[in-house]
Formats: C-alpha cells, structure tokens, sequence
C-alpha cells in the first residue's frame, strides 16, 4: 500500500488533513513493507493535526511497535507536541521502567520516555516519576540510559547547562 507522502506534505502545508487522509496515514504507518523513513515522514505528518484518530494511531504504535524509533517519536508526540503527558502517565512511567521488547532492542523508548519525564518534571510534579529517575540515575547498569536519568533530573530542577553525565550517589 503505496501512499504519495510528498503529496500529502504539500497538502497538509495548505490546510489541516481529513479525517480519510489520517485514516489513511494511520493505515500506512501499520502497513509491514513500509520503510523506517517513510514511517517517520507519515507519522510526523499525523502529528501535525491532533484529532482522536490520529491519537489513537500514535498510542497504538506504543502497543504493537514496528519500531523502536517510531515508537519513541509517537510518545514525545503524545506527551509534549499535543501536551498529554498528564494523561499518558501511566504510560510514560511504564516505559520509563522499562518494556522488554524495548530493553531488548536497546532501550531507545525507554531513553526517550526518561527524557520526557525530565520536560514534564520541569514544569510539573509527579513524585512516583521522580523517584523513579532517581533509582535508575543510582542504580542502572546501563550506561547510556543511567545518563538519560541524570540529564533528565538535570532538566527537572531546571538545569540548562552543558549536559550532566555526573554518577550521582545520594
């Protein structure tokens, strides 16, 4: 199911996309043979509108993911472009935990749902997340994701500074 994305782009420049052209970019994003960039170029032009079906779409893509990239593009989509991470909490705490078909693959979700907790903390208070950045930035084997969680509490207290790679010890 080949879609015209570039048509789509120029279309979505011009006025916001239809319900059927959501319909049919959540139907792409789904489709097995489509690339890694092609995902990204559809799901960045969902993002551009927030409806319920393109909200759907992205949390669905948290379920079920293709990919761990597109994965992690849809919950910084869901929780700071569209402003939902009150309402994706529960599911931002999941990943920020950690999911296995993600820790298997690396970890880039959960690297990247660290990193979104840093953006709401700073603005925000959730203790549970808090507290959870805290154990990870103490206790974490991996390396680059123990980082995430420093550089996330960094971005909390409302650091903006070089970036933190300090072993915290508290």
């Amino acid at each position: 199911m080949g879609l015209d994305l570039d048509a789509f782009e120029a279309r979505s420049g011009q006025s916001p996309l239809s319900d059927d052209e959501i319909a049919r970019l959540t139907a792409y994003l789904h489709t097995d043979d489509t690339s890694l960039s092609e995902r990204h170029r559809a799901l960045l032009l969902l993002s551009r509108r927030r409806t319920a079906d393109a909200e759907h779409a992205l949390h669905a893509l948290l379920e079920a993911p293709a990919d761990t990239e597109i994965a992690a593009l849809a919950l910084r989509t869901l929780c700071l472009r569209w402003g939902l991470g009150a309402q994706y909490g529960g599911v931002l705490r999941h990943f920020v935990r950690g999911v296995r078909w993600d820790t298997e693959a690396g970890g880039e979700v959960r690297r990247a749902a660290i990193s979104i907790a840093g953006e709401l903390l700073a603005s925000g208070t959730d203790t549970e997340l808090m507290f959870d950045l805290i154990r990870i930035s103490e206790d974490e084997a991996d390396e680059p994701t123990r980082l995430a969680a420093v550089r996330a509490l960094a971005r909390a207290t409302g650091y903006h500074g070089r970036p933190v790679d300090l072993r915290i010890d508290l």
